[in-house]
């Protein structure tokens, strides 16, 4: 008999930012690595006999709980990995639902026809799965083994197991990140001892805790999930507001360059098809990230000018999203690097970068007010598995 640990990755950008992250290589967020501590005693006295992965980086992080501390070495393999989401690679799944709601709920759905273009569909990530597995079970006869892999693919295994189509693939459970399944291979057959147990997360680190979208019916999203698009001259009198409600909050006075501010915001947009996002829920504008183009682009990094989200949708965990779409356009200017300057009296925004795990690197004076400057690395390259 072959025992296999089947096991979702830790909380990574798209669980939280809400973004269609199939096989875009993503980072882990710092509740990820706490996940990743949290399964890591969780094995500690389960024998493991050799570990595999897919081969994008949120697994391979994850993979080190197992790896790492039992001195396997961590073997990859792309079959593993999420099913491909071709064109909507990255995108926010509140631009997909707002784009194309019919494709969004077919996928939602699973549906055996769903497909976009570039994406595979739902057969063929079930078929290269059960390919991978096979080949695992089929290398360690008689042995326990770990296989780290990701939410989508590891629920179309299950239903490949068990028999089901695409379309009754909602029976099966989303599982939370660093989710365990137990599959016992024997006798020609498998038999699924549990699925999607994450009793070693506390609530205070479990992603699931503090969403709802998988609880909703057929999957619908129940969250709120933004979309984002570019500037227009039409959106000048939000931009404005923006800055006058921003600076009030931080100071508590009327803000005195407003012109100046909200010239800047329209010519970032000018500048760049990156100098400037929307953020939108359901065509209401919402909030807007703004970059500097210009800024950083001999060293590497990406300046975050400006971050809006309205009074409403404050402090329910939304204003990630926002984070989002600047580590995407960062990440499409080529940088590998965020940097921002956030006012030492902005308690809730120095709270929000930490949380993020921004570091501080110096501090400047601006408008008579003192400001930290704050970075935050946004490429595999240069993270690293922790």
């Amino acid at each position: 008999m072959t025992r296999v640990f089947l096991v979702r990755h830790a909380q990574a950008e798209g669980n939280l930012f809400r973004r269609s992250h199939g096989q875009f290589d993503s980072l882990l967020l710092p509740d990820g690595y706490r996940q990743i501590a949290a399964l890591e005693e969780r094995f500690a006295d389960i024998h493991i006999d050799a570990c595999y992965s897919s081969d994008l980086f949120r697994t391979k992080a994850t993979a080190a709980a197992v790896h790492r501390p039992k001195g396997l070495e961590l073997m990859l393999r792309p079959k593993l990995r999420e099913i491909h989401m071709g064109i909507w690679e990255d995108a926010t799944w509140g631009r997909l639902r707002e784009e194309n709601r019919e494709s969004h709920i077919g996928f939602i759905e699973c549906r055996a026809d769903w497909q976009v273009p570039g994406s595979e569909t739902f057969f063929q990530l079930r078929t290269r799965m059960a390919e991978a597995i096979e080949e695992i079970v089929a290398a360690h006869p008689n042995q326990t083994v770990a296989v780290f892999s990701h939410g989508m693919a590891i629920r179309n295994y299950l239903a490949h197991l068990k028999g089901y189509s695409p379309e009754t693939l909602q029976e099966i459970p989303h599982g939370d990140n660093t989710s365990v399944s137990l599959i016992t291979f024997g006798n020609g057959t498998a038999d699924i001892e549990y699925h999607a147990d994450a009793s070693h997360l506390t609530p205070e680190i479990s992603t699931f805790a503090r969403q709802s979208w998988w609880r909703s019916e057929k999957g619908l999203p129940a969250d709120l999930n933004f979309s984002f698009r570019p500037y227009t001259g039409a959106d000048r009198a939000f931009v404005e507001a923006a800055h006058e409600d921003a600076w009030q909050n931080i100071y508590g006075l009327p803000c005195p360059n407003l012109a100046a501010f909200v010239d800047d915001t329209v010519a970032g947009a000018t500048l760049s098809d990156y100098g400037v996002r929307i953020a939108t829920l359901e065509g209401k504008v919402v909030g807007l990230v703004q970059l500097s183009p210009e800024s950083g682009m001999e060293d590497g990094y990406a300046h975050l000018s400006f971050a809006y989200l309205l009074p409403e949708y404050r402090h329910k965990g939304y204003g990630c999203q926002l984070l989002g779409e600047t580590m995407s356009l960062a990440r499409k200017m080529g940088r590998n690097t965020l940097r921002l300057y956030c006012s030492k009296e902005n308690a809730v925004a120095q709270a929000f970068y930490k949380k993020f795990e921004f570091s501080t690197i110096g501090q400047v004076m601006h408008a008579g007010h003192r400001l930290d400057e704050m970075v935050l690395p946004i490429s595999t390259k240069n993270s690293g598995c922790k």
